[in-house]
């Protein structure tokens, strides 16, 4: 018995989908004859069909048994549904098919199967060079997770999916155009861990987007202040923040005896240096040591930047009294304090005193302390006075209205105004404001630069 030299093979469509089990099969087709040519017997016939990837000897990599019922010689049998073929067994560059009848040896020469059973392949596109796939493509890994490529209805998309089945992974176009991308992470069946948005809202700016077990951290570029990043409470600490507020301090374990004079003394400096810009609040304490007068005896002192200098007027304090019932030694309390806006940068501060031109006894200062804490921000009006010059840089300034009458110590006051400190921070803002809004408009001029530029780069692909 013999088979004869036209035999049809052909592949059946396959389904490849997450919850298919159909296995995959081949067709064959021939017609028994004896040595003369004449039909074989009509009858059942046990046939076992086998796969090689040699022509002659070798091991069948797959094989099959199947009872076979002829007409006039004729056959058709449907390769794989005892044993199921898959895309393990055509991965190779030649596959044959051999074909053994009853107690008979295999029919010789063996089939070489044809180019069309290697689209089993294609679940793997093993070696592909080139080529496209049209509609949506789902491919079936070892491990059975799976990988699905389809068109969301703007563009191309992806998903990924574990052995279960269940979503994990995906991305595709951002719902907004302008050609970018969305971006989805899954922390298991109860939603969305991680997203990743190029064009959140179709305000051109990107967004990032995670929640777990110990909150929701969300980073919006389209938005501004605070509203730009959201964080768990309590997950940053002092020492990481940029700007919170700190301290400084001097302390002078001495005593320093006052002179009279028109001079300032500098008792004590304290140096602080800030992140960004904001207040400074300074205060300064000690005590102040009289003795040895009945009459006039005080202390005139006041915080500065400057060494050296007159007092200024209204920062200038004093301790002391115009007239003693002895000449025993006396303790006066001596506290001042004093407000800055400053932008970033490194600033020293001090603190001056002397001793009234009038004093006649001993005036010292004793244990002064000088401290310096910065806030990067108000919740209110800071008010403070500056000199007739410093006040032009203020939109709002009350002159200050002086008293004829000379100060404790004989001086004249000089003239200044009360100000608002504020200001000065509101100006800050703006000016950060306007430096972001000239980014965001350079930011946008060169995207769409690279729009225009992209048809001509894909013409030169």
């Amino acid at each position: 018995m013999r088979l004869p030299i036209l035999v049809a093979l052909g592949l059946t469509a396959l389904a490849v989908v997450a919850n298919s089990t159909a296995p995959s099969t081949m067709h064959y087709q021939g017609q028994l004859t004896d040595a003369l040519d004449n039909p074989a017997a009509d009858a059942s016939y046990s046939m076992v069909f086998s796969i090689y990837d040699v022509a002659v000897g070798g091991t069948p990599l797959w094989t099959e048994t199947q009872n076979v019922t002829t007409s006039g010689g004729l056959f058709n049998v449907l390769l794989g549904t005892i044993n199921p073929l898959t895309s393990a067994y055509f991965n190779g560059a030649e596959r044959y098919l051999g074909l053994t009848i009853g107690a008979d040896p295999e029919l010789s020469p063996r089939t070489r199967i044809a180019s069309t059973p290697f689209a089993l392949r294609t679940q793997t596109v093993d070696g592909a060079s080139g080529g496209a796939v049209y509609g949506d493509l789902w491919v079936i890994h070892d491990d059975g997770s799976l990988s699905k490529m389809y068109s969301s209805g703007d563009g191309g998309a992806v998903n990924l999916y574990d052995q279960n089945s269940f979503f994990h992974s995906g991305m595709e176009p951002d719902m907004h155009g302008s050609s970018a991308g969305f971006l989805s992470i899954r922390n298991g069946v109860s939603g969305s861990a991680l997203t990743i948005d190029g064009n959140v809202g179709g305000s051109l700016s990107p967004s990032l987007y995670m929640d777990g077990f110990g909150g929701v951290v969300n980073i919006d570029l389209s938005q501004s202040g605070d509203n730009a990043v959201i964080v768990p409470d309590n997950s940053v600490s002092a020492t990481e923040m940029f700007n919170e507020p700190g301290i400084a301090a001097s302390l002078l374990d001495d005593v320093v005896n006052l002179t009279p004079g028109p001079t300032m003394q500098d008792i004590t400096t304290v140096t602080l240096t800030i992140p960004d810009a904001g207040y400074i609040v300074l205060s300064a304490q000690g005590w102040l040591a009289l003795s040895g007068t009945t009459g006039v005896n005080m202390g005139i002192y006041q915080i500065d930047e400057t060494a050296g200098g007159q007092s200024e007027t209204p920062h200038t304090a004093y301790t002391g009294a115009f007239s003693f019932g002895d000449t025993l030694l006396s303790y006066h309390p001596l506290t001042t304090e004093r407000v800055y806006f400053k932008p970033a940068g490194t600033y020293t501060f001090r603190l001056e005193a002397n001793k009234h031109q009038f004093s006649t006894g001993n005036t010292a200062l004793w244990w002064p302390k000088l401290t310096a804490v910065y806030y990067p921000t108000s919740y209110g009006a800071v008010q403070t006075s500056v000199s007739a010059g410093e006040s032009a840089a203020f939109g709002s300034a009350i002159p200050v209205s002086m008293s004829t009458k000379p100060l404790p110590d004989g001086t004249a006051a000089s003239a200044g105004s009360i100000v608002d400190l504020r200001e000065l921070e509101l100006k800050e803002a703006r000016q950060r404001a306007d430096l972001a809004e000239t980014q965001r408009k350079l930011a946008e001029a060169r995207l769409q630069e690279q729009r225009k530029d992209r048809p001509a780069l894909e013409q030169r692909r």
